[in-house]
């Protein structure tokens, strides 16, 4: 008896366009790879084709097409040995195996009895490393059939694709695995630095600060019950500095844990900090909200982080006359962008670390955020930044 054709160059053709359109659509990765088996089976004309992904030791059943009722309905049981001979040979030769004797072919013998196969070919399925991570089958049933040349190469090819489909698949979902990671991470060092902030802010007014202000209040009496003018104006002068220092406490209490941040969020303590900062320096000053939505905590701590580092580089090097924050929403991110009309700089002749620049960009890069820095000489300056807010 003749040997049935295979399949011409037309049909192949059609069959790579069908693949192509197959694996580009938006469908789940299991339609997709179920229907990489469908148009393998109907490019070479055969009666079924299955994908077997690596899990352990095991090749594991997972995509079919065109498999009788009874072993469709078991198909998911079936598992390859990893080192099982024939797929052995498949993955050694990073080649097709073809077999058009399946039942009486000692390497395939077995398992072509069981599953009805005439004729098999088998193509390795690679990741990186050329490690494998599966296999593609395509198979014809009891009854006279045969595997030409062109058609193993043609199920060789749809093995690959399917290869770089499962590769892409992977990679996004250790990606999306990394990022959920990262994002724990965060808030797992968010809310440690906000409790070890809160826990400083706290010790340092009920203990430091009390300490001062008692002693200045007991310079200030001393002082009005000494007659000696000199002494009296020594006294008075201790109370001052005692005073300033207890200014400066309340402010540093502030900065390590600012209390607009929990009751007024990212914009009420940016405009607290604004206002403040600005009112000490004579600054003309502009918040604009452009927030629709709550901001998360991880967000909030890493911007306002940043907007405070950016404001105190204006109050320190910009000589600023105004200066204006803006905070707005854009998608799922959230941003702030702190611009000034002051004498501005190269940002290539500035070494990043100088201004804190170094430790902005770095906040905002670990919240998977963007950190953009635009200046010149004469010019002004903005700080801008941006994280997700998921």
């Amino acid at each position: 008896m003749d040997r049935p054709a295979g399949p011409d160059a037309h049909a192949v053709i059609r069959g790579l366009i069908r693949l192509g359109e197959a694996l580009s659509s938006s469908q789940p990765l299991a339609e997709r790879l179920t229907k990489v088996c469908e148009e393998t089976a109907i490019a070479v004309g055969c009666d079924r084709s299955s994908i077997f992904v690596l899990k352990g030791n095991y090749f594991h059943a997972t995509y079919n097409f065109g498999n009788p009722p009874d072993i469709a309905e078991n198909f998911s049981r079936f598992k390859v040995r990893r080192d099982d001979g024939v797929i052995a040979e498949a993955i050694e030769a990073r080649s097709f195996v073809r077999i058009n004797t399946a039942r009486t072919d000692p390497r395939t013998g077995n398992i072509a009895d069981a599953a009805r196969i005439d004729s098999i070919v088998i193509a390795p399925m690679f990741g990186d490393a050329f490690d494998p991570i599966g296999f593609m089958t395509a198979e014809f049933n009891e009854g006279f059939g045969y595997f030409d040349e062109l058609s193993a190469e043609v199920v060789l090819g749809a093995a690959r694709v399917a290869q770089g489909a499962m590769m892409t698949a992977r990679e996004r979902l250790k990606r999306e695995r990394s990022g959920r990671v990262q994002r724990d991470l965060l808030e797992q060092l968010v809310f440690s630095e906000d409790r070890e902030r809160r826990r400083i802010s706290a010790d340092i007014h009920d203990d430091s600060l009390q300490r001062v202000t008692a002693l200045m209040h007991e310079l200030e009496a001393a002082s009005q019950r000494i007659e000696d003018e000199e002494l009296k104006a020594a006294l008075k002068n201790l109370a001052d500095h005692a005073a300033e220092a207890a200014r400066s406490l309340r402010d540093f209490v502030q900065d390590v844990h600012p209390l607009s941040v929990d009751t007024g969020g990212l914009v009420g303590a940016i405009d607290t900090l604004l206002r403040r900062v600005g009112a000490e320096n004579g600054w003309d000053v502009e918040l604009i909200d452009a927030t629709t939505d709550d901001i998360p905590r991880t967000a909030v701590a890493v911007l306002y982080r940043i907007a405070k580092q950016a404001i105190e580089n204006i109050e320190l090097h910009a000589k600023a006359q105004a200066v204006t924050v803006r905070v707005a929403m854009r998608g799922q991110h959230v941003g702030v962008s702190v611009t000034d009309d002051g004498i501005g700089f190269d940002p290539d002749e500035v070494e990043h670390d100088r201004y804190g620049l170094l430790m902005m960009q770095e906040r905002a890069e670990f919240a998977d955020g963007m950190f953009e820095l635009m200046s010149q000489p004469g010019s002004g300056t903005t700080v801008a930044a941006s994280v997700p807010r998921v």
